[in-house]
């Protein structure tokens, strides 16, 4: 049996009252607007069946960020610059899963337009100037991600690629995980080039604790999907050798706050492809999420902050709606068809 802890269910209905009990028509209560409190929920509040507060959420985003295909037009969001590809990749996929295709379709083509020619990357600020602009991973595979969902495979494969690529060029035994290619599509060591800002999304260390690691889930994710798009069996190949990197980690991934996508992509892979070490992957990590909500329904594990009352309302919103959705995305990962099949070996 490949089920999942009811708690999952429970955890997710938790967020998704706390959420909806703060949106309002104006958007959400005491929060100011910034475009991280929602660029998770119109997803999030869907896949929770909560669709009137998803349309909801989209149409204050709509009215608020929305301009030319970029979702970070509003004047004044404190939200960082970094990682504007990456949220307009997340709100260009619950666009178009609600139907509000005048936001998706430009969303979509500004994000395939942007694709950078060469490697297929998707840069982290688009807004930059081209010489300046670097090549995440995480970015890129919020980008393929949404392209996929909206049949956009061919850009898709070309995003996927630039994954692959960056990936399958590092040594199968490194210790130090590049992240990130720069303009001229070079990997970015921030050791060499003196980098401190932000280093950490830019290298993973699987010697040391309290490495970000979501972006190896998100990319799990993608490689899964496009396996499942192409059969093409060199995503899985690529998977395997970042789940080989995962397996090699600090152990602290397991008691991480940026695990969830670990979770959430090893769940996909083993819909994909009923291999075992998958689904215990998804468990292991799932379970601790599940166990680290508060009973408000709120997750409160960024380290910066002590308390739920010193985290700004807009992270409290970003991270535990994407913890929400991975509760119920989990949960339907495993049981897509291949894992349905039974396991392999």
């Amino acid at each position: 049996m490949t089920t999942i802890p009811k708690s999952y269910d429970q955890a997710a209905a938790r967020t998704a009252a706390w959420a909806c009990a703060l949106l309002e028509a104006d958007g959400f209560r005491a929060c100011p607007p910034a475009v991280l409190a929602y660029y998770k929920a119109p997803v999030g509040l869907l896949h929770t069946g909560h669709a009137g507060a998803a349309a909801q959420a989209m149409g204050i985003v709509e009215r608020l960020f929305f301009r030319d295909g970029d979702f970070h037009a509003y004047p004044g969001d404190p939200t960082p610059r970094q990682g504007r590809s990456y949220r307009n990749g997340w709100l260009a996929w619950g666009a178009h899963l609600l139907g509000a295709y005048h936001l998706s379709e430009p969303a979509l083509d500004r994000l395939e337009a942007g694709l950078d020619a060469r490697t297929g990357g998707a840069a982290d600020d688009d807004s930059a100037p081209v010489a300046e602009r670097t090549y995440p991973a995480g970015g890129t595979a919020s980008v393929a991600n949404a392209l996929l969902a909206a049949g956009r495979t061919d850009a898709a494969i070309r995003a996927g690629g630039f994954l692959r690529e960056l990936f399958d060029t590092q040594a199968v035994d490194a210790t130090r995980i590049f992240l990130a290619r720069d303009a001229q599509g070079a990997p970015i060591d921030p050791v060499q080039r003196g980098i401190t800002s932000g280093a950490e999304s830019l290298v993973f260390d699987l010697s040391k604790p309290a490495q970000i690691c979501w972006i190896f889930g998100f990319s799990l994710r993608v490689f899964a999907r496009l396996y499942r798009a192409t059969q093409d069996r060199a995503w899985l190949v690529t998977a395997e050798r970042v789940g080989d990197w995962i397996a090699h980690a600090d152990a602290s991934l397991y008691t991480n706050i940026t695990n969830g996508k670990v979770a959430w992509g090893a769940a996909e892979l083993f819909g994909a492809t009923g291999r075992r070490e998958w689904l215990d992957l998804a468990h292991r990590i799932g379970d601790w999420v599940a166990g680290e909500q508060g009973d408000d329904g709120v997750w409160v594990r960024r380290p910066q902050f002590a308390s739920a009352c010193e985290q700004p309302l807009a992270v409290s919103l970003d991270t535990s709606i994407e913890r929400m959705f991975y509760m119920v995305d989990i949960q339907r990962a495993i049981a897509l068809p291949h894992a349905r099949a039974g396991l392999t070996p």
